[in-house]
């Protein structure tokens, strides 16, 4: 049995929740609970999973000393999300915008997996 240390462990931990892959029927399936009146019911569970896995990631690249990868969750993600919900509330097209923060965050997530393999090779 192989003995890594933890901060290896917290980014093996974390590309295997980054490498967790949806199929094409689940991503239909997310998508259209994303605009239906059941996820009226399901959001907050969704909301603190997610909060969950965005606390762990930047923990993890936190102890990695990764901070350009910090900033740009900051300037590419969490940002663009606080004014997009400033501005656009209270309008019709909010549940629309509402995605686009949601696909950067997905697009972030695949580099910071291609990054953590390089990472955990060196």
């Amino acid at each position: 049995m192989e003995i890594t240390p933890l901060k290896h462990r917290r980014l093996k931990r974390l590309q295997t929740i980054l490498s967790f892959k949806i199929s094409g029927t689940g991503l239909f399936l997310i998508g259209w609970l994303a605009f239906s009146r059941l996820t009226y019911y399901l959001r907050y569970p969704v909301y603190l999973v997610l909060a969950a896995f965005i606390i762990f990631m930047l923990y993890v690249l936190f102890t990695e000393k990764k901070f350009g990868w910090i900033i740009s969750f900051f300037v590419l993600i969490l940002i663009p999300s606080i004014l997009l919900y400033t501005v656009y509330r209270n309008t019709d097209i909010f549940k629309y915008l509402a995605v686009v923060p949601l696909a950067a965050l997905l697009f972030y997530c695949f580099l910071l997996r291609l990054s953590i393999m390089d990472w955990l090779h060196d």
